[in-house]
């Protein structure tokens, strides 16, 4: 089992307009940027 389940995943994918794996990467790390302040 991940971090996350499939449909907290498809949520995350779907809310940031996420295409390819660049644009997952750089929300990613937007996100543990936030989380890490």
């Amino acid at each position: 089992m991940g971090l996350w389940s499939k449909e907290q995943l498809r949520a995350f994918i779907k809310e940031n307009k996420l295409v390819t794996a660049q644009d997952a990467q750089n929300a990613l790390k937007d996100l543990f940027s936030q989380i890490n302040k």
